[in-house]
């Protein structure tokens, strides 16, 4: 079986758009094919991710609407599709507002 195991580090100057549009696709995929999920961050905050305003992303959740789909949303819709999350955060008040979503 092959390694399926994805790892991102941001310490150098990596364009945070395609930062954003590698993450909306991995998320995405695993939609399509659940799979758990480690999340390991020391902070963690809510940021636009998928752009749905051409309606494109209709056909994964159409109760998205004609929006630009937060983060979160994007990871709890994961979850409800049956991937299985586990996070490791700092306890800091930062990330408190984040997994209380």
């Amino acid at each position: 079986m092959a390694n399926s195991n994805r790892q991102f580090f941001t310490h150098d100057s990596i364009d945070e758009k395609h930062l954003k549009a590698m993450l909306a696709n991995l998320l995405v995929s695993l939609i399509l094919c659940p799979q758990r999920i480690y999340l390991v961050s020391p902070w963690i905050t809510d940021f636009p991710l998928l752009d749905n305003r051409a309606r494109v992303w209709d056909s994964i959740n159409p109760a998205w609407g004609q929006r630009i789909v937060n983060f979160s949303e994007l990871l709890l819709f994961s979850v409800e599709s049956g991937c299985a999350l586990s996070m490791v955060l700092n306890e800091n008040r930062i990330n408190s507002s984040f997994y209380r979503k």
